[in-house]
Parts: structure tokens; C-alpha cells; sequence
């Protein structure tokens, strides 16, 4: 049996639309399966679980990127894979598994495809599927979630960018990457990432593998404003790595934050830390592919 996990306010109620054309296509395949709904946040990891403990193989999860790390922790060290469609705002971590960004299309993509086991990343003890970060990129989050009225995408975080520009000040904070000593730095953001993109489709860590084992933690140095938003286009394609000069790239398997009172978004969801001890766990979930 198939269990779909759906939604409905995700992307502003446009995943209860795209949910029934999924419905319809399952129907039209003569593939068996069951809904779920979600009724409010946190809801979907439950589901998922009680989906694995009834011997589901396959577990879909129509929303955003929220609704993907709630179903990867219900299913973290479980038999049953899980199928990300993206119908929400983001979709970043489908951009990772490079899915089609129409949901029937990644539906079809994915029963066309094989489980795999793949790394999750751990933040104080909590799983997360794509990226945690702190600085520019939670400020960022931070003021896009006040415009996702806005549209889908990139459109409510490149809002978020440019209200971030008129109040960011650099982040100082101790980083240690696995046994290595603690190093301060300042940085216009820190990034500790399992995937490839963030903010609707920004390119930031383009070097992350899902199944390496390893997480990929990317600072920048600070910036002044002008150099920001000439930054920000290559942000996007992902051609900042080549500014070996501002942008520093360590490949760990844990690595540890500090810096009172930080913001610090871990797939959307934000959070204020004085400490982020963040590692990865290496094959804990089950992840269907196209």
C-alpha cells in the first residue's frame, strides 16, 4: 500500500489543488494507496511513522520542504522510503534530488524509480533533510516568510534579501569543524548543508551529496552592501565557490556554532541558538529516487 501525506495549506493552498491530480493519477495507474492530511504543523511526522509501523514500502509527501523534514523524521531508521513531491513555496530539496517541478511529473519520476538510503543532518539532536544556517540566510528566511504571499519560489526570499540588505550586520561566532581546533570568524553567513540549494532555488552549496556521509559547511566573509548584491547572481547559479577569498568550504562530519543568541533557520524553520552542534547521519533514511 501507498500512503500519500498531504498539506493543504502548503504554498497557500495550492498543494490541496495539486493534491487531487495526484489522487487522479494514482486512480488511473491502478495503484493502490492511502491519504493522509495534515491538520496542523509537526502532524506530518506522526503520520509517517504510523505509515512505516503499518508496513507502508512508500511514503509520498505532497508540501514544501517544512512538510519533507517532518516525513523524513517519522521515517528515519525505517524500512519505508520516502517520496518527496514538491507542492510547496521552495521545493529546495526536491531541486536536490533533481525532480521535476510539476507534481504529477515528479510523481510519475518517482514511481519510475528505486529507494536509496541517504545521509540526514542532526541539529542539537534533531534530524534535518536539506540545510541549517545562520546570519544573512536566516535573516533572509526570516523576512520571506512575511511575503510568501508573494508567489512561489525564489520571489518571497529575493524580497527577503533585499529587506535583510537594509538591517544585516555580520555574524561573530566560534566555529570547530570535527576535532579541528575552534576558530572566530565573522561572516555574512554559515551554512551547513545535505543539500544542494536553499531560498527557492539558490545554488549555495553546490558541492553537498546526500550520500557521502559528510555535510558541507560554507562561510562567507562579510561584505559591504554593493558587493552583496553583486554577489547574489552567482549565489544563484552557484558560481561563488570559485571566490576562494570570501568563501571558505570545509567538507565535516560534525561541527559545532557558537554565538549568543544567533538566528538559525534549519530547513525554513527558524530557531535562536547560543549553540548548534550540527553532524551528519550517515544512510538513516530511506529515500525514493527517480
Amino acid at each position: 500500500m501507498l500512503y500519500l501525506i498531504v498539506n493543504p495549506v502548503a504554498a497557500h493552498g495550492r498543494c490541496a489543488q495539486a493534491a487531487q491530480e495526484l489522487q487522479a493519477l494514482l486512480r488511473g495507474m491502478d495503484i493502490p494507496f492511502c491519504v493522509r492530511t495534515t491538520q496542523k504543523p509537526g502532524q506530518a511526522e506522526r503520520l509517517a511513522r504510523e505509515a512505516a509501523l503499518e508496513g507502508a514500502r512508500l511514503v509520498l509527501c505532497a508540501g514544501g520542504d517544512g512538510t519533507a523534514l517532518e516525513a523524513a523524521r517519522g521515517l528515519c531508521s525505517t524500512q519505508a522510503a520516502l517520496g518527496v513531491l514538491p507542492c510547496g513555496t521552495g521545493n529546495d530539496f526536491a531541486r536536490t534530488l533533481g525532480l521535476p517541478a510539476a507534481p504529477a511529473e515528479a510523481l510519475r519520476a518517482l514511481l519510475g524509480g528505486s529507494a536509496r538510503a541517504v545521509d540526514v543532518g542532526s541539529l542539537n539532536g534533531q534530524p534535518f533533510l536539506n540545510a541549517c544556517g545562520a546570519g544573512f540566510d536566516a535573516q533572509t528566511v526570516h523576512a520571506a516568510q512575511r511575503a510568501k504571499r508573494l508567489g512561489r519560489g525564489m520571489l518571497p526570499y529575493l524580497y527577503g534579501v533585499l529587506d535583510t540588505l537594509w538591517h544585516y550586520r555580520p555574524l561573530r561566532m566560534t566555529v570547530q569543524a570535527d576535532n579541528a581546533p575552534p576558530f572566530f570568524c565573522e561572516c555574512l553567513l554559515c551554512l551547513v548543508a545535505n543539500g544542494q540549494y536553499i531560498g527557492g532555488g539558490m545554488h549555495v552549496a553546490p558541492c553537498a551529496r546526500i550520500d557521502d556521509g559528510l555535510l558541507d559547511l560554507i562561510y562567507i566573509d562579510p561584505l559591504p552592501r554593493h558587493m552583496i548584491v553583486r554577489l547574489l547572481p552567482k549565489l544563484i547559479r552557484g558560481e561563488h565557490m570559485a571566490y576562494t577569498q570570501l568563501v571558505h568550504h570545509l567538507r565535516v562530519r560534525s561541527a559545532r556554532l557558537e554565538c549568543p543568541g544567533m538566528l538559525m533557520q534549519c530547513d525554513g524553520e527558524l530557531q535562536t541558538l547560543d549553540r548548534a552542534s550540527v553532524s551528519a547521519m550517515p544512510a538513516r533514511l530511506l529515500l525514493q529516487m527517480p
